[in-house]
């Protein structure tokens, strides 16, 4: 007999465990995809976060590529111009004779020295002192 309560208490502590593991095991599944769920969305929210940055960096770069490259046009449209300029100044000294082709140098110059100097140092040289 005593075996056979040994057995039972046996048994009885057995059921006992499975029971409290079921329990654990009921409370501890839901509220581990409960935490989950909530760290799936805030890394869901940091990701799309960061993303956003990055578009709107990446737009800003292209903006500012944009504006370099439309100035650096500008510029070599300018200096094209400036060329084409000296180019005609060349045919004009080609073509005429010399008191004209003594203007048209000075005409060079001033032109060359108000580029190199700036419209302020060009004008300061004929002022009297």
């Amino acid at each position: 007999m005593n075996f056979l309560k040994s057995y039972q208490l046996g048994m009885s502590s057995h059921n006992h465990s499975r029971v409290l593991v079921r329990h654990f095991l009921k409370l501890f599944l839901p509220l581990s995809a409960l935490v989950g769920g909530v760290l799936a969305v805030i890394y869901y929210g940091q990701v799309q976060a960061e993303r956003v940055v990055l578009e709107t960096d990446e737009l800003r770069n292209i903006e500012v590529q944009a504006k370099v490259i439309n100035g650096d046009f500008h510029s070599v449209v300018s200096d094209l111009m400036v060329v084409s300029g000296h180019e005609e100044l060349d045919e004009i000294l080609n073509n005429v004779n010399e008191q004209t082709q003594a203007l048209t140098q000075e005409a060079l110059r001033s032109s060359s020295l108000i580029r190199s100097n700036g419209q302020g140092s060009y004008q300061s040289q004929f002022q009297p002192r």
